[in-house]
C-alpha cells in the first residue's frame, strides 16, 4: 500500500516563475535594487530562498 507520494510541483505541474519574479523584484525594490528579468530569475532559482536572494544581489 502506498502511504505517501512526494513530488516537485514547481516547474513540473505549476509555472511559478512569474510569482517568484514578482516577489523577488518587490523585495529588491524595497531596498533600492534593480528589477530582475525572467531569464535572470530562472537562473537564480534552486537551493531555496536564501540562495535566490544571494544570487540576485550578487549580480
Amino acid at each position: 500500500m502506498i502511504k505517501a507520494c512526494i513530488f516537485d510541483l514547481d516547474g513540473t505541474l505549476l509555472n511559478t516563475l512569474p510569482t517568484i519574479k514578482h516577489y523577488l523584484n518587490a523585495t529588491l525594490g524595497k531596498f533600492g535594487y534593480r528589477d530582475v528579468s525572467d531569464s535572470d530569475t530562472k537562473r537564480y532559482i534552486g537551493d531555496g530562498a536564501y540562495m535566490l536572494i544571494k544570487r540576485a544581489l550578487g549580480e
